[in-house]
């Protein structure tokens, strides 16, 4: 997906990988940042929270917070059930998730370190 401010910088997930990239003329190239030390796993969806911070979805149902491309945290709120998330969207509060089963969770911006918080 596009960064909502600067529109030649996309992010990228899927199986194993969770990578931002710059389109210059009609290349990709690879942004630095990654998600430090963690194992690859699936990475189902994201969302982009703002020009910089990004939430990633995992097939096991955490929830990760990106800041410019690099792991900001695993947010304790997330389902993290084995269950996997499968969507996505931003609205102006926060986030919504559609998870497997048809489950939906209601995320909100938090002013403490948890960023987000479960409504």
């Amino acid at each position: 997906s596009f960064n909502p401010v600067d529109n030649s910088v996309v992010c990228v997930t899927g199986d194993g990988i969770c990578r931002f990239m710059r389109i210059n003329e009609s290349t990709l190239k690879p942004l630095p940042g990654a998600m430090g030390k963690r194992e690859p796993q699936g990475y189902l969806c994201h969302a982009w929270m703002s020009e910089d911070r990004v939430v990633v979805a995992t097939d096991t149902g955490e929830l990760l917070l990106l800041e410019a491309g690099e792991l900001k945290a695993a947010l304790s709120a997330a389902p993290a059930d084995g269950a996997s998330i499968d969507s996505i969207v931003a609205y102006s509060k926060g986030f919504v998730c559609g998870a497997d089963g048809g489950v939906i969770y209601v995320f909100e911006k938090s002013e403490d370190k948890e960023y987000y918080k479960r409504a």
